[in-house]
């Protein structure tokens, strides 16, 4: 079972994942956050994408919010994304 705060990440993630693959492209983001432009959010991607596939999945969503409950600023996604969760 999830904790409340690992739902409410699934929940986030799940809003933003428009085609249920289990990843966020760029263009689901870019969706996300309409005043964003698509090179700022490859470049926030980049920031996150572990596995070099040019999306995120879960775990890096999950990393990328420790992050930003730790202060690491430079993770700029991780807090976009942490305003999609209640």
């Amino acid at each position: 079972k999830l904790s409340d705060k690992e739902e409410r990440l699934w929940n986030a993630f799940n809003a933003v994942d428009a085609n249920r693959d289990g990843k966020l492209s760029p263009s689901e983001i870019a969706a996300a956050f309409p005043g964003e432009e698509i090179a700022s959010v490859r470049t926030m991607i980049a920031e996150m994408d572990k596995d070099g596939d040019g999306s995120i999945d879960f775990e890096e969503f999950i990393n990328a919010w420790m992050k930003k409950e730790e202060n690491q600023s430079e993770v700029d996604l991780g807090l976009k994304l942490g305003t999609l969760i209640p």
